[in-house]
């Protein structure tokens, strides 16, 4: 597994035609709105790390980010790539080292970067493109994908009472959008409801303060999945709320973006969604599910990875690592 960790300041201003001599792109992929948002994010690491600038395709919602009218990313008519290499296998990124570390590095390449998950656990045993590590806590490179992801327009937030610790909760069932069967292939993304329970149970025990937690999900039926949550939690400290109205393949799905910023805690799928969301914005924990064991049919999240602010806003939150050998 080839990583690489440079790292190299971005280029922000407006540029010309005539001035640029290489840029990276993305391969879109037929996926949903947090796929494409990772993909375009690889794209602005690897101009982050090469100094070259990022060849702007668009993609499902991108209009409605600031990053389309941004004057630091190039456009069809800006760039005319005399050959693209695509960073897919280890040969060529031993061709893309190569590049960069020349003298002198040819003109007139456009890098592209096929989508590739960031878990690590879903290259075991499968055919996948090659992965590069991208330093996510990177403060400039944070910084860039901040800007970049900003609304175009302002979203209503949610109102959050101020007598609790407001808690989001991102939960995947698997009901609607996804095809049967998928939780087996992803195992993190759709952990069993048992991981959030654990979950939200030892962030309770952390906080010791009264949680209301608003469940994110694209069920199409939130209510229902509200109601099961409150039968597992009777206790009068711990309240839930979700959107009332029935789910449809991505209703609101800006919205729900924007809306993790009312919001002090998180506990997430390995969902590509609600990672960048939790990049977005500073939370003060962040819970998800670190790794997984198979007891025939049935998936258990056997590791839960807890991420706890620094108080200096430049050092790297503290990581820990709930271990569940039972």
């Amino acid at each position: 597994m080839l990583r690489i960790l440079i790292i190299l300041l971005c280029a922000t201003a407006p540029m010309h035609a005539e001035e640029i001599s290489a840029a990276v792109t993305y391969k879109l992929k037929t996926g949903r709105f947090g796929d494409q948002l990772i993909a375009f994010s690889h794209a602005v690491w690897f101009s982050y790390i090469m100094d070259i600038p990022v060849y702007y395709k668009p993609f499902l919602y991108s209009d409605q980010l600031k990053l389309h009218k941004d004057p630091s990313l190039i456009r069809e008519g800006q760039f005319f790539p005399m050959q693209t290499l695509e960073l897919d296998t280890v040969e060529d990124y031993l061709q893309f080292f190569k590049l960069l570390n020349s003298d002198k590095p040819p003109k007139g390449i456009l890098y592209e970067v096929p989508y590739y998950p960031d878990s690590t656990y879903l290259y075991d045993g499968r055919p996948q493109s090659q992965y590069t590590e991208v330093n996510w806590k990177d403060p400039e490179f944070l910084r860039r994908l901040r800007q970049l992801f900003a609304p175009v327009k302002e979203y209503p937030q949610l109102k959050v009472p101020k007598d609790r610790v407001p808690v989001a909760l991102h939960y995947r069932s698997g009901v609607g959008y996804d095809k049967r069967g998928w939780q087996r292939i992803f195992p993190l993304k759709g952990p069993p409801d048992k991981y959030y329970s654990e979950a939200l149970a030892t962030l309770y025990n952390i906080i010791d303060k009264p949680l209301y937690v608003f469940i994110f999900t694209d069920d199409p039926k939130p209510m229902e999945v509200q109601q099961k949550f409150q039968s597992h939690f009777t206790r009068e400290n711990i309240v839930f709320s979700c959107r009332e109205e029935p789910n449809s393949y991505d209703i609101n799905v800006l919205e729900d973006l924007f809306s993790f910023g009312a919001f002090d805690c998180l506990i997430r799928p390995d969902s590509n969604f609600s990672f960048i969301a939790s990049l977005l914005f500073p939370f003060k924990i962040i819970v998800s599910p670190a790794h997984h064991r198979q007891e025939g049919m049935k998936v258990v999240i056997d590791q839960i990875l807890f991420e706890f602010a620094s108080k200096d806003k430049v050092k790297q939150p503290i990581r820990t690592i709930l271990r569940k050998d039972n």
